[in-house]
């Protein structure tokens, strides 16, 4: 089988960027007191789901069969978004919330501190 990392990476990009795209909004949204607007939630909803399709695309990778920490990772940051989305519809605390996707920021930048300890520990 053909392995094209250049497509492996775009499915991680992918991920990231629809996973950055849902904190920017859930930030947003939480900001404002009460539920969001149906508008609003559809939007997340929206955002949530292409993160999810992304990160289910990047599971199918060659990258992400060979490593499976990176396979696991990708489906944490999804699932870290589920998270935040049913507390955003539940309206709970937003301290909560804010935990919440900190976490996820926390996450995103995984991946990248892990290639640089590996480039540390190869020098």
């Amino acid at each position: 089988m053909y392995y094209n990392r250049a497509r492996d990476v775009i499915h991680l990009q992918d991920l990231i960027r629809h996973a950055k795209e849902y904190l920017s909004l859930a930030r947003m949204t939480v900001s404002v007191a009460g539920l969001p607007a149906k508008k609003r939630r559809d939007e997340l909803e929206e955002v949530m789901w292409k993160a999810v399709q992304a990160a289910v695309q990047y599971a199918k990778t060659e990258e992400a069969a060979t490593n499976a920490e990176k396979r696991l990772w990708a489906l944490m940051v999804v699932a870290r978004l589920a998270q935040v989305h049913n507390a955003i519809l539940r309206e709970q605390d937003r301290s909560f919330v804010d935990d919440l996707l900190e976490q996820i920021e926390a996450d995103l930048n995984e991946p990248e501190n892990q290639s640089k300890t590996r480039a540390a520990k190869k020098a």
